[in-house]
């Protein structure tokens, strides 16, 4: 278990070795997702141009028109606009996620537990919950400004080069900082994104815990974790 584990090599060490561990998954998770992510928004995009026509054309894109567009206009390299900006964000949050859940669940430990500390101790499920609650809504102070740029990168995929105003992640962080509001701008939605961050992180490791429980009751092996979080991700 993260938390067990983590008491027994040491606080810093295993909060360090959480944040290395989750940014490497964000990585991955990043190159695994960042097409469907072009797709979902360039969908989104093509609806509300439509809705605006005269003419429209069909009045669901799908998922195939979408993709023709985006190689039609930007070849397969269109499918990572905004990768960097996605690269930053799942780095950061899953690296926050997995590092800050063990401390929120260290903290409750110490807190809501009176007996000495075992190594097979888990907490309940309302204890993960609250644990993973915490973890959501603090790596949202690192999502709320990553989903700005990058929503705002991926959004002038329908605009041609030379009249797009975030031509790049760093271009795009200009404008928000130089902007009206400046830091602000980057924070634009947090509160939601913080709520809905920390229900839905809760709710998965709450699950997530109780899942694999079940599943290792005859023994653990190498896919119980993958299949457990393969379903609290469904």
């Amino acid at each position: 278990m993260v938390a067990s584990g983590a008491r027994e090599s040491g606080g810093g060490g295993a909060f360090a070795q959480r944040a290395v561990a989750g940014a490497v998954a964000g990585m991955i998770e990043s190159a695994v997702t960042s097409p469907f992510e072009v797709l979902k928004t360039r969908m989104q995009i093509q609806q509300i141009q439509q809705m605006q026509q005269v003419q429209p054309g069909p009045r669901r894109p799908t998922l195939r028109v979408a993709a023709r567009a985006i190689l039609a206009e930007k070849g397969f390299g269109g499918f990572y606009y905004g990768l960097p900006a996605c690269l930053l964000q799942n780095c950061g949050k899953v690296a926050l996620r997995f590092s800050s859940y063990g401390f929120f669940t260290e903290a409750f430990d110490r807190v809501l537990v009176t007996s000495e500390y075992t190594s097979d101790y888990s907490g309940g499920p309302l204890h993960r919950f609250a644990s993973g609650f915490c973890a959501g809504c603090t790596e949202s102070l690192w999502i709320a400004p990553c989903e700005r740029l990058k929503t705002l990168r991926v959004a002038e995929l329908a605009v041609n080069s030379t009249h797009q105003e975030f031509t790049s992640l760093f271009s795009a962080s200009k404008v928000l900082m130089y902007g009206r509001t400046g830091l602000p701008d980057f924070y634009v939605g947090l509160a939601p994104t913080a709520l809905r961050n920390g229900s839905a992180i809760g709710t998965r490791f709450m699950f997530y815990s109780q899942l694999r429980a079940i599943l290792s009751e005859g023994g653990d092996r190498w896919w119980h974790g993958a299949a457990a979080g393969f379903a609290v991700g469904v």
